[in-house]
């Protein structure tokens, strides 16, 4: 999965579609919780991708670390 998914994001970053520092394990561990969301009318799991995981990876995005 792993390999499917950096070989998606290397034509990305070669084609500028894709910011330079995209992780293949970020984009699976984000993708994964995004596929175990709730099912059914609740689930907000589309939306989610749309406006988190797909942006962030997209080239000019803004990355800002979370602290705790």
């Amino acid at each position: 999965m792993i390999a499917a998914i950096t070989s998606l994001l290397e034509a990305g970053k070669h084609d500028g579609s894709i910011r330079a520092d995209a992780d293949p394990g970020d984009f699976l561990q984000l993708t994964g919780a995004l596929w175990r969301a709730a099912a059914g009318p609740e689930d907000r799991s589309q939306p989610m991708l749309e406006k988190t995981s797909v942006p962030a990876f997209r080239a000019g995005a803004e990355f800002k670390a979370v602290t705790s």
